[in-house]
């Protein structure tokens, strides 16, 4: 298939598709475990679990796709994370704890959101390496800027899609990602180049050399500092958006659907403010990827700290404007910096990498998140501020 121009988007679609899905699911999860007579924290361990599923088969994914080709495991992505959502969604749309009781219900979500995880994770080591493999070194910051803003994309359609439907039905956003994914899965099958990239037959992905190459790849010590603080872009983020649904409907009186649709409108703001940074700013920036991390942690500290020190919509909103912000800059700098001390023949590890170090952070920040906020609702705020002052701290050591 010869190469074509919209190639590059038919890949970023993916990163927005899968964007726009998780933040469906991690904003309107709690309200909907709440509906179903569920706990936050029941929430919080969903997600947790299958973000480690996740951070586990990232890397595999990603070494997968240095043997197989990019497109191929990428569509495997998409599909498996359609037909993921629509199995989670129908569990959570007809079943109910009285009729499985509430660890066996909490049980089966867990598996069925673990099962799209597994498959999902190859999205991201994939597209991040196709583009990698098809951008020179010296366009390095911009191939990442483009997936960082294509998954800003997402997150904004994501809470317009939350806006829009949650008036009728909080579930029918979760069929929409759904359906999103897998018209995704039919453009990059359509139009990326499947001959391209990827494809090496000596490869090894024997099960064990795998299962054994997630463990160096989080311990390679090129970048070994470095996931740290891509695992802490995330947790610090995540923290904060786990709960913030509840502490919308508590601190102002909200129903379930006005909350909702106010959570769209703040993680509107924060993908508006992030796509922005990643479209119009950093492409005309000529810093090197580690310099964007720190004055990215002190934003996404600072928007924490500023809804909590505002207490109003308004203040939500700057908050989150000044979060997407900070993570979309510290995005940058963690991707650049990891993919460039890699050797060419290891990118699809270093992809691997990329997506399971925010998957990590997924793992921690919801439960996190949730457990903060039943110990005190404005807790959440303070551990967010604090961990962006560890990573400050462990990024100019690092950078020394």
């Amino acid at each position: 298939m010869p190469p074509s121009r919209l190639a590059p988007l038919s890949v970023a679609s993916a990163s927005s598709a899968m964007n726009a899905g998780q933040i469906i699911v991690f904003s309107l999860l709690p309200l909907v475990c709440q509906s179903l007579h569920l706990q936050g924290w029941h929430a919080g361990l969903i997600l947790s679990i299958s973000s480690f599923c996740f951070a586990l088969v990232s890397p595999i994914w990603g070494r997968l796709s240095e043997r197989f080709g990019r497109v191929p495991v990428l569509t495997i992505g998409l599909l498996g994370y359609s037909a993921g959502t629509l199995l989670f969604t129908l569990l959570l749309d007809f079943g109910s704890v009285e009729q499985f009781g509430v660890t066996a219900f909490v049980s089966l979500l867990i598996i069925a959101r673990c099962m799209q995880s597994l498959l999902m994770g190859a999205i991201i080591p994939s597209s991040t390496a196709y583009i990698v493999d098809t951008t020179g070194i010296e366009k390095r910051a911009q191939g990442m800027a483009l997936l960082g803003a294509a998954q800003n994309i997402g997150a904004i359609l994501g809470p317009i899609i939350i806006s829009l439907l949650a008036a009728y039905s909080l579930l029918y956003s979760f069929y929409t990602a759904a359906l999103l994914t897998a018209l995704s899965a039919a453009f990059v099958y359509g139009y990326a180049d499947r001959l391209q990239t990827g494809g090496k037959a000596h490869i090894n992905v024997k099960p064990w050399p795998l299962i054994k190459n997630v463990a160096t790849s989080f311990s390679d010590s090129r970048y070994r500092l470095y996931s740290v603080a891509g695992i802490g872009i995330f947790a610090s983020y995540s923290i904060v958006q786990q709960p913030l649904a509840y502490w919308l409907k508590d601190s102002f009186g909200l129903s379930s659907s006005e909350a909702a649709s106010w959570l769209g409108l703040a993680m509107t703001a924060f993908a508006v403010t992030g796509t922005a940074i990643q479209l119009f700013v950093i492409p005309k920036l000529r810093f090197q990827p580690c310099q964007y991390l720190i004055p990215g942690f002190v934003l996404i500290g600072s928007g924490a700290l500023l809804i909590f020190a505002l207490h109003s919509f308004s203040g939500v909103i700057i908050g989150m404007g000044a979060m997407g912000v900070g993570l979309s800059i510290a995005f940058v700098g963690y991707a650049g910096e990891l993919s460039s001390r890699v050797n060419d023949d290891e990118r699809g590890q270093a992809g691997g990498v990329i997506g399971a170090t925010p998957a990590v952070g997924f793992i921690i920040g919801p439960l996190a998140g949730a457990l903060a906020y039943e110990v005190n609702g404005q807790l959440p705020f303070f551990v967010t501020a604090g961990l962006c002052v560890g990573l400050i701290i462990l990024t100019w050591v690092e950078a020394r």
